[in-house]
C-alpha cells in the first residue's frame, strides 16, 4: 500500500553509489550498522532519516529466502552448459529451432567433459553422443524428452526473469558458476571468477 500525506518543512537528500533517496528527517529506514572491530554488518533495524551515518548500510532490498525446489540441481546446470556451450539448430524441413546440440572440446577442457557428462547420465529422457573434428570434440544431442523440457524453460538459449525466480538461492549461485565456466575467466591469484554474459 501506498501511504501519502500533506508535509511542510525540511528535506534530508541522501545518495549513494546505488541509492538516491529525498526524505523527511523522520522518515524511517531499514539499516543495518557496520561493526568495524568484525568488519560485517548486524541485524536490520529502524532509523531516522536525521539519525543516519555513514556506517549505515540502508536496506534496498529484502533476503531472497527462495521457495521450494522446482527443477533438479544438475537440469540447472544444464542449462548453464546450453547457454554458453550449447547449439540451436532446425531439425530437416522445419524452421523451429529446437535441435538441442551440446558441445565441448575433450583436448582442453577433459574435466568439463566429464561434468555434462555425469549430468546428462542423471537426468531422464537421454542424449546421443557424437565424436568429432578427429574425435577432440564431443558432441550431445538431446533426445525429444529432455529436450522438450529445456525448450519450456529456455527459449533461444536466453535467460527469462521467469526462469531465474523460479529457482532456489543455490540454483541461481549453481547457474552463475556454471556460465562461469562455459564463458568466464577464473583469478587464480584472487580465487574469484568473472564472467560477462551477452544475449546473442
Amino acid at each position: 500500500n501506498i501511504r501519502s500525506f500533506k508535509y511542510k518543512g525540511k528535506m534530508l537528500s541522501i545518495k549513494g553509489r546505488l541509492i538516491d533517496i529525498f526524505a523527511t528527517p523522520h522518515h524511517k529506514h531499514i539499516i543495518r550498522k557496520l561493526n568495524n572491530r568484525k568488519n560485517q554488518y548486524g541485524n536490520p533495524c529502524f532509523v531516522d532519516s536525521e539519525h543516519l551515518t555513514t556506517h549505515d548500510a540502508i536496506v534496498r532490498v529484502a533476503s531472497y529466502l527462495g521457495g521450494e525446489k522446482k527443477y533438479d540441481d544438475n537440469f540447472v546446470k544444464l542449462l548453464g552448459w546450453i547457454i554458453t556451450e550449447g547449439h540451436f539448430a532446425n531439425f530437416r524441413g522445419t524452421k523451429t529451432k529446437s535441435n538441442i546440440r551440446l558441445y565441448q572440446s575433450i583436448k582442453h577442457n577433459p574435466e568439463y567433459c566429464e561434468e555434462i557428462q555425469n549430468i546428462l547420465d542423471s537426468l531422464e529422457n537421454g542424449y546421443k553422443k557424437y565424436f568429432i573434428h578427429n574425435k577432440e570434440i564431443i558432441c550431445w544431442i538431446l533426445n525429444k524428452g529432455l529436450r522438450k523440457k529445456v525448450l519450456s524453460v529456455l527459449l533461444n538459449k536466453q535467460l527469462t526473469p521467469d526462469l531465474i525466480l523460479s529457482l532456489t538461492k543455490e540454483q541461481r549461485e549453481i547457474l552463475l558458476l556454471t556460465l562461469n565456466k562455459g564463458d568466464g575467466t577464473k583469478d587464480k591469484k584472487l580465487d574469484k571468477r568473472n564472467f560477462e554474459y551477452r544475449r546473442r
